[in-house]
């Protein structure tokens, strides 16, 4: 269905690959809903369904794509040092120990 959305796009029928673009939306939300009402669910939940659809599921889509077209390539691993601040503060022993007696 994806693919069929892309073509309109590129044939320059917005206005149908929109009516679809909602229409897998809606979907999306109802099945979403039938599953949260059916589990018992916090209904809450419905309110991600939306970003989730729209933002996060392409940006996994990027990620994939992009790693597949690294590995095709035959690119190495592009890690790199982690640069340390030494900004973490620890508490002492005494300190932590008070924080115990207090919270008991």
């Amino acid at each position: 269905m994806a693919h069929s959305r892309l073509y309109l796009l590129l044939v320059g029928r917005f206005t149908l690959a929109a009516l679809m673009l909602l229409l897998t939306l809606g979907l999306d939300v109802a099945l979403t809903a039938a599953v949260v009402v059916g589990e018992r669910e916090d209904p809450r939940l419905l309110a991600d369904v939306v970003w989730l659809r729209l933002v996060w599921r392409p940006l996994q889509l990027v990620a994939v794509v992009g790693s597949i077209v690294r590995w095709v390539r035959g690119e190495r691993e592009h890690w790199r040092r982690v640069r340390r601040l030494n900004s973490v503060v620890v508490p002492s022993a005494a300190a932590e120990r008070s924080c115990y007696l207090h919270s008991a």
